[in-house]
């Protein structure tokens, strides 16, 4: 898997980001060892190892100069997906606050699901040049999220707010659209 995002983040150097997220992941459904450490950190290494060595044949390095002046490259984003953010946090509470109701495995997904979010948001909110990329990828677990709040949880408010909540999303859609064309 390591290798898969030392591949990926060829084309889209931000990847690289989600590796801690990654070692998070193994902690948390307990595959972390040293040596699958070492192995994630070598299948990245291995990637960039073949990297540099095509730079020093063709003795040309901007594929290391432009990819990475752009990793560390953060700025402060206008906050424009806060309503997925706010029922990402409303759902995450939920599951924290009634965490005994489910069963080992599934608190194990959700708290590894409520992580993503805050990882793949906190990168959303730091890099205003690929915000787009980062809040598709927050979207993933923040639908699940949401999805298993709406699902467990009962009530007029929270019936009513899921109805709203797919109004706006469809609404904000239509006027994406029709702006763009």
């Amino acid at each position: 898997a390591a290798l898969l995002i030392g591949i990926g983040s060829l084309l889209w150097v931000h990847l690289l980001w989600f590796l801690p997220l990654f070692w998070l992941g193994m902690y948390n459904f307990r595959s972390l060892t040293s040596r699958t450490f070492i192995a994630s950190l070598l299948g990245v290494a291995t990637v960039y190892w073949f990297l540099l060595g095509w730079c020093v044949w063709q003795r040309d390095f901007t594929l290391f100069n432009v990819p990475f002046s752009t990793l560390f490259k953060v700025r402060l984003l206008a906050t424009d997906g806060m309503a997925i953010a706010l029922l990402t946090v409303v759902a995450s509470l939920n599951i924290v606050m009634h965490d005994t109701e489910d069963s080992l495995r599934s608190r194990q997904f959700l708290s590894f699901l409520i992580a993503m979010s805050v990882w793949a948001f906190s990168l959303y909110f730091l890099y205003e040049q690929a915000s787009e990329e980062f809040l598709e990828t927050a979207c993933v677990p923040a639908s699940i999220l949401i999805a298993h709040f709406f699902t467990v949880t009962r009530g007029k408010i929270v019936f009513w707010s899921f109805f709203t909540t797919v109004a706006v999303l469809v609404a904000t859609l239509f006027i994406r659209i029709w702006n763009f064309l």
